[in-house]
């Protein structure tokens, strides 16, 4: 695996700029107050961070990236064009895509193997698009500090500064939306 370890070349600034501006993005989702906003604020975020990953080297991490975008986007237009009565309704087709969607993480997770670290954005991956998947904010939040975790390690495997720290940012902001829901749901519930 080639990992951009020129800290002072275009590919590896240009690299880190993106992680920037994508992470900014998905820091945001933490703080989303709705699905939809939800969804496309991960989409934004996928697709500049896919490209980050790219220059990197990061192969896995990039096809992660993009499959999660498209995911992402067919999430966005099924639940748009989904009945208002429905729309907190697990259906047969929101198990048939969270299979499909696994099962394509799994066959780019071959593809794009790189020893036993490359599988950390698979598994976070795949939490993340259960997290998504299953419309419970709270278990989104709870979820997104074990996926912080994992994109840490692996960022730190490919030398990727920005997403450290970015990452790390991640976490913290996992942290307090988790807070800031188990808060408010606790004055919603002495009303």
């Amino acid at each position: 695996m080639e990992i951009m370890g020129d800290w002072t070349s275009t590919t590896y600034i240009t690299s880190q700029a993106l992680m920037a501006v994508g992470l900014i993005f998905f820091i945001a989702t933490y703080f989303a107050i709705n699905r939809s906003k939800l969804l496309g604020l991960n989409i934004t975020s996928n697709t500049i961070v896919a490209v980050g990953f790219a220059l990197l080297g990061g192969w896995s991490a990039m096809a992660m990236c993009g499959i999660a975008a498209a995911r992402d986007i067919t999430s966005g237009i099924i639940n748009k064009n989904r009945p208002a009565k429905d729309a907190n309704k697990t259906t047969r087709l929101d198990y048939a895509l969270l299979v499909f969607w696994m099962a394509l993480f799994t066959i780019a997770m071959f593809f794009t193997f790189q020893g036993p670290i490359s599988l950390f954005p698979y598994f976070e991956t795949l939490l993340f698009t259960y997290s998504i998947w299953q419309k419970n904010i709270f278990v989104y939040r709870l979820l997104g500090i074990v996926c912080a975790s994992l994109w840490i390690v692996y960022n730190i495997w490919i030398t990727n500064f920005v997403g450290l720290m970015t990452e790390s940012i991640v976490l913290l902001a996992a942290l307090a939306g988790l807070i800031l829901y188990i808060s408010r749901n606790q004055l919603l519930k002495r009303k």
